[in-house]
């Protein structure tokens, strides 16, 4: 790869593209957009590599709309810090068969809720990734998406979304949900702190577990293991944990009762085939 070292500012730019097999080294960047142009503030080729921090500003108050922070393509490895905030839409794209090391994604989207248009980190038909260390909230919409487009009007196929890792971080606080994985496979999410509502539906073979979360929800997901899972409801809660699908493994999963009120049960499991496996469940207070 070519190598380029940014030296470190501040710069104001319209939409930047970089090419293929580069490897830039940040040193304390930061980029605000200027113009209000539907594409990437900036967007990486396939095949980079990454070095030191980069600080994305979308500045969306002031250009109103302009579209993602940062657009990872295939084969990028991050080791320095990537920090995306204040765009109209999502704050980073990742794609495909790469390493990101560090992110921080907050304050993204518009109409905070379920309405909202920006997620803090998107991954859509991607596989073989794995993020570690994401701190993502305060966003539109979701604190991380993996998800699926494929226009199937019947069968979703999930192998396009598949062998995604997140590894380590707090995603809470988000407009609609903190972590969002739907219509995937093989995915795994571990390690998180301190974080909020994780969903997982029409899912396959995926793999929770060593969270600290507020809520769990997964409906026609089949064959999940969730295990080693702290849930601290928190507010009005109509789902504290919730879970249908066949041939699901559900193990040492606590429960501290700190809703203010629920319109549901506090762990529900429903297995279709009866092949799930159950046990080590705790619930305080409930």
């Amino acid at each position: 790869n070519d190598v380029y070292f940014i030296p470190a500012g501040a710069y104001l730019i319209e939409p930047i593209k970089v090419p293929d097999n580069k490897t830039i080294i940040f040193s304390n960047v930061t980029l605000k957009r200027n113009k209000h142009i539907n594409e990437p503030l900036i967007e990486f080729g396939a095949n980079t590599i990454i070095y030191g921090s980069l600080r994305v500003d979308g500045n969306k108050n002031e250009v109103n709309k302009g579209e993602v922070g940062i657009q990872l393509n295939h084969d990028t490895q991050v080791f320095g810090i990537l920090e995306v905030f204040n765009n109209s839409r999502h704050g980073i794209m990742v794609g495909s068969d790469s390493y990101i090391a560090n992110i921080k994604a907050y304050n993204n989207g518009f109409n905070f809720g379920s309405s909202g248009t920006g997620d803090g980190v998107y991954l859509v038909n991607v596989n073989n990734t794995t993020l570690e260390r994401v701190e993502s909230y305060g966003n539109a919409r979701n604190g991380l998406s993996i998800t699926t487009y494929d226009n199937a009007t019947e069968k979703l196929d999930r192998t396009l979304s598949s062998g995604v890792v997140v590894n380590g971080g707090v995603i809470n606080n988000n407009g609609y949900m903190d972590v969002d994985c739907e219509g995937v496979m093989d995915v795994k999410i571990a390690n998180l702190t301190k974080s909020g509502k994780v969903a997982g539906s029409d899912s396959a073979n995926c793999y929770y577990t060593n969270l600290d979360v507020k809520s769990f929800y997964a409906d026609e997901s089949n064959y999940i293991v969730v295990e080693k899972v702290g849930v601290n409801p928190m507010g009005d809660v109509s789902q504290v944990f919730y879970l249908r699908g066949n041939g699901l493994k559900i193990d040492n999963v606590t429960i501290n009762d700190t809703a203010a009120s629920y319109t549901s049960n506090t762990f529900q499991v429903v297995d279709s085939k009866g092949l799930g496996v159950v046990k080590n469940i705790h619930i305080k207070n409930g």
